[in-house]
């Protein structure tokens, strides 16, 4: 934290700066303090889209769900693209039960980044919650071929019946 401090100190109007000190904050889990950073940012940068994402992120850690979804969008405003938040944006639907909608930002996420085995498991818990399970596992056996041995979409592989590689 030592060497972000120091940046700050040289330069306390550098968004980059102050997004690095947000992340690093956030990796800490201090999340009060990286949402800090971020809006700090945000108020030289408005539309920097990785801000925007990140800060959803942290406002998500809060359980800010509401602003988070915000702040998702505003970044795929600015780069519709982006696929991490694209995942984020349907990690926070989901998580306020709007499955529908997650389900379209989840698919929207591996279409953009197809070798990510997170974006396609995300996507599968959201078909199991849709009622869909043959397309739970398939997304499931996508992400098994991405990160093999992966114990945790194995067994929810097996919660649905079905054996990896079937």
């Amino acid at each position: 934290m030592d060497k972000y401090y120091a940046a700050l100190q040289m330069s306390p109007a550098d968004p980059v700066a102050l997004y690095d000190v947000g992340n690093a904050f956030a990796k800490l889990g201090h999340w009060d303090e990286a949402v800090a950073d971020y809006r700090r940012a945000l108020q030289i940068v408005p539309e920097a889209p990785d801000i925007l994402n990140n800060l959803g992120f942290a406002l998500m850690a809060q359980k800010q769900l509401p602003e988070a979804v915000t702040n998702f969008e505003a970044a795929l405003k600015v780069k519709p693209g982006f696929a991490n938040a694209h995942n984020n944006l349907a990690t926070a639907l989901f998580k306020q039960g709007r499955f529908e909608a997650a389900a379209e930002h989840f698919y929207e996420a591996v279409k953009l980044a197809p070798d990510n085995p997170l974006f396609c498991a995300n996507l599968g818990d959201t078909m199991v919650r849709l009622g869909k399970v043959e397309a739970a596992a398939e997304c499931y056996q996508q992400a098994l071929q991405l990160e093999p041995g992966n114990q945790k979409v194995t067994a929810k592989l097996s919660a649905l019946g079905v054996h990896p590689g079937n």
